[in-house]
């Protein structure tokens, strides 16, 4: 997968999280990924996403079945 499918990826998958968490969608080109992190055991599967999204900041913590966990700063 290029960089640019995976940063894409990895945009919607916060955007459902804070969809399923807060109640909005934002916009993809809202997102700005400051960092991720990967599991140890799956490379390539994200544990963590650290985002900016219209000025906030946002901490999606993913466990091994999906499930996000949205926290807010």
């Amino acid at each position: 997968m290029t960089k640019r499918m995976e940063q894409t990826q990895n945009a919607k998958m916060v955007q459902l999280a804070l969809f399923r968490e807060y109640g909005f969608q934002p916009c993809l080109k809202d997102i700005k990924i400051l960092n991720t992190r990967d599991f140890d055991e799956f490379p390539g599967h994200v544990e963590a996403l650290y985002t900016v999204v219209k000025g906030h900041f946002y901490n999606v913590f993913f466990d091994v079945t999906g499930e996000a966990t949205v926290y807010k700063y």
